[in-house]
């Protein structure tokens, strides 16, 4: 019982370690409008974020944000792009959670301990 806890927490501490890494990976390369001036004020100018490779300069001078192959790899997201109240709780968050997974296997292994202890005790009583 307190192993399968122990490896619960252990999952638990892996999600939230990968989780925080693509949090603070997103945050370090200023994806976000919010991080960056710049690409707030081209947003405002109601231009979309696909790349120019996916963009089709048409014979008129025209630009059509599609891609020319039609895969549609230059969509906006399904996602909408968090605030950074969103990302500064997410953070918050999974680092409250991994903090409790880190308790939670320190307890586990420690009454583990104790348990073995006990039993070896039992065992050399009984020799």
């Amino acid at each position: 019982m307190l192993i399968r806890v122990a490896q619960e927490n252990e999952r638990v501490r892996l999600d939230m370690t990968c989780t925080l890494h693509v949090l603070k990976r997103a945050a370090s390369r200023k994806a976000w409008t919010w991080q960056n001036e710049e690409v707030a004020k081209e947003r405002n100018s109601n231009s979309t974020l696909a790349p120019s490779w996916a963009r089709t300069v048409h014979d008129d001078g025209s630009i059509s944000e599609s891609c020319p192959v039609g895969c549609g790899c230059a969509a906006e997201s399904s996602a909408p792009e968090p605030t950074e109240d969103e990302y500064v709780n997410a953070v918050g968050e999974a680092t409250q959670r991994l903090e409790r997974a880190f308790k939670e296997i320190s307890d586990a292994i420690e009454e583990l301990r104790y348990e073995l202890e006990d039993e070896n005790l039992g065992e050399e009583l009984e020799s």
